[in-house]
């Protein structure tokens, strides 16, 4: 078990940081969340005599994966955390006062005391599913907002709109192949997915979204011995269930798995 304990604040631009020493004490830095802020990170904490310390940091948005995956191939060990498990271990220690750096400090005091198990890093086949799925959401909603768009829109516009929606269609065809090619061209990813199909209820569409999502098919089928996915309708989880099969699932992908129309094919 590691003496040093520093705990992350993470935003889109800056990393606030804390290192509680063995003596209880903190030591506070603030680098950019960069891969230049990374190396001026590792060179303060060789300047700390800090030897492996156990990082932990809240999962927020996508801006913790890049520093996480940067320490983990480092050798340190990472652990990332629900917002939820600082909220309410903050909320036991009366904590009032909300900075940037007594965030930090929280941070570390719950990676003190709670030791969360640490994160696995993702490959990389994992993260590149991640920004295709990602990226196909993003086109399926923008071909919503045009389709609404159309049926209100004036002459003028209605060409641009339907070229524009041709466009999207045969944009959102090109991701459908290259998701499901990325996937079979991974034998990992292709055995995943295997065990996922064969549960009543999950196509192809909601397959890749777990995989990209960093959620274990495994732990999925059973978190706490208590099946999830047998025979349940994934639009009925909820946000406890889903975080639950794993600790650093983002809020953007659980908007995934509560809303009815999951299930829908590509």
């Amino acid at each position: 078990m590691s003496h040093f304990h520093l705990g992350i604040d993470v935003a889109k631009a800056k990393l606030d940081c804390a290192l509680r020493l063995p003596n209880g004490k903190f030591r506070t830095k603030v680098v950019p969340n960069s891969a230049t802020g990374f190396t001026l990170w590792l060179s303060w904490l060789d300047a700390q005599k800090a030897l492996s310390p156990h990082v932990c940091m809240e999962a927020t948005g996508i801006y913790w994966e890049e520093v996480a995956q940067f320490l983990a191939t480092a050798g340190l060990i990472v652990s990332v955390v629900n917002p939820a498990q600082i909220k309410a271990y903050g909320a036991s220690r009366l904590m009032r006062s909300k900075t940037d750096t007594v965030d930090a400090k929280l941070i570390a005091d719950f990676c003190a005391e709670r030791q969360p198990a640490p994160w696995q890093a993702r490959s990389e086949a994992e993260v590149t599913l991640r920004a295709l799925v990602l990226r196909l959401e993003a086109l399926q909603t923008m071909r919503t907002q045009e389709s609404n768009r159309l049926e209100v829109a004036r002459d003028a516009v209605r060409q641009d709109i339907q070229q524009h929606l041709h466009w999207l269609d045969d944009d959102i065809k090109q991701l459908i192949k290259a998701i499901n090619d990325h996937i079979d061209h991974h034998p990992d990813l292709k055995q995943k997915r295997d065990l996922l199909d064969s549960i009543p209820g999950i196509g192809e569409r909601t397959s890749a979204i777990i995989l990209a999502f960093y959620a274990d098919p495994h732990v999925l089928l059973t978190v706490g011995k208590q099946p999830l996915l047998r025979g349940s309708t994934l639009g009925n989880m909820s946000p406890v269930v889903v975080s639950r099969a794993s600790p650093d699932f983002p809020k953007s992908a659980i908007r995934f798995f509560v809303k009815p129309s999951t299930c829908r094919p590509w």
